[in-house]
């Protein structure tokens, strides 16, 4: 069991990695683990460029500065929680995360009724001096 590699398949079948087969060619499991790594970069950017473009089209920088500081601090936690994992020997605590991504849509909550109220704002005082 030790020679194969799964990766569950969202439609419930599996990808199998005979390692054993690899491994004259030259191909570690930390080679395998990476071009994994790298076609999930890929697949990430190629399905987050049209949503990025859109957001780029239509002007939301607002959205799109929440969108990457969210990110960015998951990252940062991410990082840092892995890193203090290996360096104490410790288990990974997940629940700064989940604490981490609720802050996250709190705060994009926050943001939007803001928006709400500034665009509701806008629009009444548009309407009141077009009535006068």
């Amino acid at each position: 069991m030790d020679n194969w590699i799964y990766a569950q398949v969202t439609s419930g079948s599996q990808w199998i990695i005979n390692k054993s087969q690899l491994s004259p060619l030259g191909i570690t499991d930390q080679h395998i683990y990476i071009g994994l790594g790298f076609l999930g970069i890929v697949l990430c950017y190629i399905l987050l460029l049209p949503l990025l473009r859109l957001l780029v089209l239509l002007q939301w920088d607002k959205l799109l500065a929440y969108i990457s500081g969210s990110l960015l601090l998951l990252f940062m936690i991410c990082f840092f929680e892995t890193m203090q994992a290996v360096e104490f020997s410790k288990e990974l605590e997940i629940s700064y995360l989940a604490d981490t991504i609720l802050g996250i849509i709190g705060f994009g909550l926050i943001l939007f009724v803001i928006q709400l109220v500034q665009a509701t704002a806008s629009l009444m005082k548009r309407q009141n001096s077009k009535s006068l």
